[in-house]
């Protein structure tokens, strides 16, 4: 065998490969029994005479188990791997040979579960009894096993296990809804998590130990604190089971996979009792059944049910690498130590190895290689400019050898071309390039206008809220105005009172200008999502976390109603023009609407099918807009309660959505990190917005109609010129549709 130094892809391709007998141990054996399996390497050159194939590509394939193989690793101090089975079998392969060393037994009883330490010195099993078995991996042997009490999940059936990175804990999940923590020492019960509604499919720790993360059957991942159990967060986003979790290599961020068929990435060092989504990735077309980090973190990795294997770069998100060959599910994956390699396993009963830093090479080559083309693009019409520069002083030359009167004409000419041109480019900027303020030391999750549009606010994930002059983007005021994140923020109609409310369920009332506050009022449970303030500046309306909306009487500065019609927390809340019935949107994929005098639900909306993340009323009261989860915004006719219209474009949740104040012109944002300006009547795109490098979480419109507000997850607010916009779009450079502002209503203020 060769030293531990060698690379892996010279172990894999050195010399010509001997196919060896596999061996299994069996308890109580005389000795070693062989089983005559065949190691094969896949490729293209001969079998030689011990059945060996030799690949001219990295596609390198392992067999010899009888069953799925459901996990496997990489021993980080010598050339070996190692492989677990449902045929009750682990398979120690010599990497360097290409070939199985060993095979030892775990027992007679059917394994359920198998999970090796992250530094593969020991195993963790369990049976078709539910009994725990914990093994030492080199040399192999039983430490201990035992059987979980009546109180200690005994009577379920364990479906994950996870180590702890010191090796010394683990955790289970099960069909009791529970996440067990186990001493692996004495194998006694440390504790029992409950929070899940419905199996827990998937466990991690963090790369610390000091929290834990868990996906379950009720379509949530939860954040632990292992010392005390308690639970830091429940993460909604999934729309089906989650399969797989894991924490990133500085324990920043998490990934997830899910029976949805998607991918999702977390940011844990926020803390958001609701988890901060940072992206979805819908890739595959199947159950995620395993995802992972790079060892730097750049990547994340995930296999599926759909016998492929996909590569995605943390930071764009964009996909490097999509790996096939299995020919069934792919159940797990793990890097090399030196990370140039990925070892799979599958329910096709082998394993497989994938060029992992080849896949991460070609593509960075690939973008050096765009970017040289768009370079060498980009110098060609350099060229053929000055080309054209030079035919034109030729023309010049010739115009003024044909007399003045050719000269001053061409002059005129080129004048009155230039200044067209000019103006075009700067219609073509004010429809299309924002105005960014800085400032926010995090994401933007809320902004608004004040009534006259000569101010505006914002609050985010900074827990500061921040008051700007609309004319010069300055900020003029800024304080720590919550505890936690601030998720909405409202004008009273005075522009002098502002509300906000956060993640420390509080709704507050402050003087905009002074940054005091003036009142602040407790009542929800858990965090605000949303506010609204009806026209007349007597009430406010708070959507929460808790599942509940409370009204507020701003005259007397209390509490007036609380409704609790949603089944799920509620993400969105919005006041008609007159102030007659109210519109919110929650977690259980409904809009409900509301008569506000008497606080009755009038009608309950269904067609979205994830999380009602907006609702807007049209200026008119006659119709409603919602946007969702489900990548779709949605037109409600009011009095018939039917959706009229379903527009498609966005490819990431719907956050905001808003209508110009003349009723006909409409926008959403979405974590696609896009704008779009919608046409009602015709339900089109007339343009897209993409300035923001990150989510848009939220939307203002001016109460002309001339200006848009827009807050990012790229820290940023950006202010918009929305009567251009809407000009630029229309072929004859004439307003798409009529004025943006409601008749009788005259412009903001200069």
């Amino acid at each position: 065998m060769g030293p531990p130094t060698v690379s892996l892809r010279r172990m894999l391709f050195s010399g010509t490969l001997a196919a060896l007998a596999a061996w299994d141990i069996v308890p109580g054996a005389a000795g070693p029994r062989a089983l005559a399996q065949v190691v094969e390497i896949e490729g293209s050159k001969p079998k030689d005479a011990g059945g060996v194939l030799v690949a001219d590509s990295d596609d390198v394939v392992w067999r010899g188990h009888v069953n799925w193989v459901v996990a496997a690793g990489f021993d980080s101090e010598a050339p070996k791997a190692y492989s677990a089975s449902l045929d009750n079998t682990v398979k120690h392969w010599d990497i360097q040979a290409g070939t199985s060393a060993a095979s030892y037994s775990l027992g007679k009883d059917m394994v359920q579960v198998f999970a090796f330490s992250s530094d593969m010195r020991r195993a963790l099993s369990t049976d078709e009894h539910r009994r725990f078995h914990l093994w030492e991996v080199d040399p192999w042997k039983l430490v201990r096993s035992w059987a979980a009490g009546p109180g200690d999940g005994g009577a379920a059936t364990v479906l994950c296990l996870a180590f702890s990175p010191d090796g010394s804990m683990a955790l289970s999940g099960g069909t009791d809804n529970a996440v067990n923590l186990w001493d692996l020492s004495t194998g006694k019960l440390l504790g029992a998590w409950t929070g899940h509604a419905s199996f827990v499919h998937a466990v991690a720790f963090s790369p610390d130990g000091a929290r834990a993360l868990s996906g379950g059957r009720d379509n949530t991942v939860r954040l632990w604190e292992v010392s005390s159990g308690r639970n830091l967060g429940t993460w909604l986003g999934h729309s089906d089971a989650v399969l797989s979790v894991g924490f990133s290599p500085d324990g920043a961020k998490a990934v997830s996979g899910s029976a949805d068929y998607s991918v999702k990435l977390w940011d844990v060092s926020s803390l958001s009792p609701d988890g901060t989504l940072l992206a979805t990735w819908p890739s595959h077309r199947g159950w995620v059944l395993h995802v992972m980090f790079s060892r730097d973190g750049a990547y994340v990795v995930s296999s599926s049910a759909d016998k492929t294997v996909h590569v995605r770069q943390v930071a764009d998100g964009r996909q490097v690498a999509s790996w096939s060959g299995h020919e069934d599910a792919v159940v797990h994956a793990a890097f090399s130590p030196d990370d140039d390699w990925v070892l799979t396993s599958s329910r096709d009963r082998t394993l497989r190895f994938f060029n992992f830093r080849e896949a991460v090479e070609a593509a960075s080559k690939a973008v050096v290689d765009r970017a040289k083309a768009e370079a060498a693009e980009a110098l060609a019409r350099a060229e053929s400019a000055a080309r054209r520069k030079k035919a034109d002083a030729l023309r010049n030359a010739l115009a003024l050898l044909g007399g003045i009167a050719a000269m001053v004409f061409t002059v005129v000419f080129f004048v009155f071309k230039d200044i067209r041109r000019r103006k075009e480019a700067l219609r073509v900027a004010r429809a299309t390039e924002p105005v960014t303020w800085e400032g926010h030391q995090h994401w933007v999750m809320a902004v608004a206008f004040s009534p006259d549009g000569r101010t505006a606010i914002s609050g985010g994930a900074d827990k500061t809220l921040k008051v700007w002059d609309v004319k010069s983007g300055k900020p003029t005021a800024s304080w720590e105005a919550h505890a936690g994140q601030i998720n909405a923020v409202a004008f009273l109609p005075d522009g002098k009172w502002a509300l906000s409310g956060g993640a420390d369920n509080l709704v507050k009332l402050w003087d905009a200008a002074a940054g005091r506050c003036l009142d602040e009022w407790k009542g929800h449970t858990q965090q605000v999502h949303s506010l609204a303030v009806n026209q007349e500046g007597t009430l406010a309306l708070s959507a929460s976390r808790d599942a509940t909306l409370r009204l507020w009487d701003l005259k007397a500065r209390r509490e007036a109603a609380v409704w609790s019609r949603h089944s799920k927390p509620v993400h969105a809340a919005a006041f008609s023009l007159d102030g007659g019935l109210a519109a919110s949107g929650g977690f259980d994929n409904t809009i409900k609407i509301w008569e506000v005098r008497t606080g009755r639900d009038t009608a309950t909306w269904t067609g979205h099918t994830d999380a009602v993340l907006t609702v807007a009323f049209s200026p008119d009261g006659l119709k409603l807009l919602s946007g969702s989860g489900d990548n779709t915004v949605r037109l409600w006719d009011v009095a018939s309660n039917q959706c009229i219209a379903v527009w498609k474009g966005h490819t990431n949740y719907v956050q905001a959505v808003a209508f110009a104040p003349n009723g006909m012109i409409a926008l959403s944002a979405s974590f696609d990190n896009l704008i779009k300006i919608w046409d009602v009547a015709a339900g089109a795109v007339l343009a897209e917005w993409k300035g923001h490098t990150s989510w848009v979480t939220s939307l203002a419109v001016s109460r002309d109609g001339s200006l848009v507000l827009s807050g990012s997850g790229d820290n940023t607010v950006k202010l918009w010129d929305l009567a251009s916009a809407i000009q630029f779009a229309s072929p004859s450079g004439q307003p798409a549709s009529p004025g943006l502002a409601p008749a009788g209503k005259p412009g903001a203020p200069g």
